[in-house]
């Protein structure tokens, strides 16, 4: 069994019943709905309450399919190519740091480490969601 929970897991949105397939690498999907409190960026767990199974892979999505972002989500995000940060002091800003963010065609998208890539053209990014 999968319990799915708010992040810290004061808050649980649902549990799903999880039986074996007869071998480990006879997959299943499973789907199950759940909704959440409040638009924006959350944090999601999964607590295995009861094992004997393999997750292969994990995806969450609206319902609808389409979602719109909460008002002000790309406001005062700095937009490509204005980086934050020089190399040295009085060079040209040339990258974000790990956590900083930044706007790039239409999607926001997080720093995961010292970037001066294209964002969401490499793994030193992470993709935040759509500004539209």
């Amino acid at each position: 069994m999968i319990q799915i929970e708010q992040g810290g897991g004061n808050v649980t949105y649902g549990e799903i019943t999880v039986s074996g397939t007869g071998g480990w690498q006879s997959w299943q999907n499973i789907t199950h709905t759940i909704s959440l409190p409040d638009s924006g960026q959350q944090t999601v767990a999964l607590l295995v309450k009861t094992g004997g199974w393999n997750l292969n892979w994990f995806e969450m999505k609206p319902v609808d399919g389409d979602v719109t972002p909460p008002t002000g989500f790309c406001d005062n995000v700095t937009t490509y190519p204005n980086w934050l940060h020089a190399d040295y002091e009085g060079g040209p800003n040339t990258h974000l740091l790990e956590g900083e963010e930044m706007v790039y065609e239409g999607s926001k998208y997080r720093a995961n480490w010292y970037t001066s890539s294209i964002p969401g053209s490499d793994a030193s990014w992470s993709l935040i969601g759509s500004c539209q």
